[in-house]
C-alpha cells in the first residue's frame, strides 16, 4: 500500500485524504493544527497528527494543502524529509520554481483540484517540475484519477485553468438556483 501524506487537512486537504483513503491502494496520514476539526477523517482510515514532519517522514507522496500564505514556511519545515519523494502542492498561486527553491530534492508537482473531488467528480489541472520520471507521472495521473478527471497543463496556464475549473461549477450552480425561482 502506498503511503500518502496530506499536510493541511482543511477543506481541500480533507477531500484529498478522504478520497484516497477510501481506495484500497493508499494508506493516508494527515496533519492539522486543530486536529479536532478533522476527526471525521478517522472513520475513513486516515491517521491524524498535528506534526507535519511526521507526515513527511512517513509518506512516499506528500500533498501540501495549506493556505498559500503558509505554504513556504510549512515546506521549509519539512523540506529535509522530502528527498526523492513526490511533493504535490495544491496551495494556490505558488509557482514551481519557488517550491523547487524551497525543497530542491523533492519531485514537485503543482496542482489545483476543484471542490468536486469530494464526490470523485472533480477536475484537477497540474504541472510538473523537470526531473519527474515516467513512473512519477503515472502515479500523479493515478492519484488524481481517483478524484475525477485530470490534465497536465503548462504552468503559464495554471491560473486561468484554475479560475475556470474552480469557479465554473459554482457559477453553474448559482445559475441553476436562480433559474429555479
Amino acid at each position: 500500500m502506498l503511503q500518502v501524506g496530506v499536510i493541511g487537512v482543511g477543506q481541500i486537504g480533507s477531500a484529498i485524504a478522504k478520497v484516497l483513503a477510501q481506495s484500497e491502494k493508499y494508506s493516508v496520514i494527515g496533519s492539522r493544527r486543530n486536529i479536532e476539526k478533522a476527526r471525521e477523517l478517522e472513520q475513513y482510515g486516515v491517521r491524524l497528527t498535528r506534526d507535519n514532519r511526521e507526515v513527511a517522514s512517513s509518506s512516499e507522496v506528500v500533498f501540501l494543502a495549506v493556505k498559500p500564505y503558509k505554504a513556504i514556511d510549512v515546506l521549509r519545515e519539512v523540506a529535509d524529509l522530502l528527498d526523492g519523494k513526490l511533493l504535490i502542492s495544491v496551495a494556490a498561486a505558488i509557482p514551481i520554481k519557488r517550491l523547487m527553491d524551497t525543497a530542491p530534492r523533492a519531485k514537485i508537482v503543482r496542482a489545483m483540484p476543484n471542490v468536486a473531488i469530494m464526490v470523485r467528480a472533480g477536475f484537477t489541472a497540474y504541472t510538473k517540475a523537470p526531473g519527474l520520471t515516467e513512473e512519477d507521472s503515472r502515479l500523479v495521473e493515478e492519484l488524481f484519477s481517483e478524484m475525477g478527471k485530470c490534465m497536465e497543463v503548462d504552468e503559464e496556464l495554471m491560473d486561468a485553468v484554475t479560475a475556470l475549473s474552480g469557479s465554473g461549477p459554482a457559477y453553474v450552480a448559482t445559475l441553476i438556483e436562480a433559474m429555479a425561482y
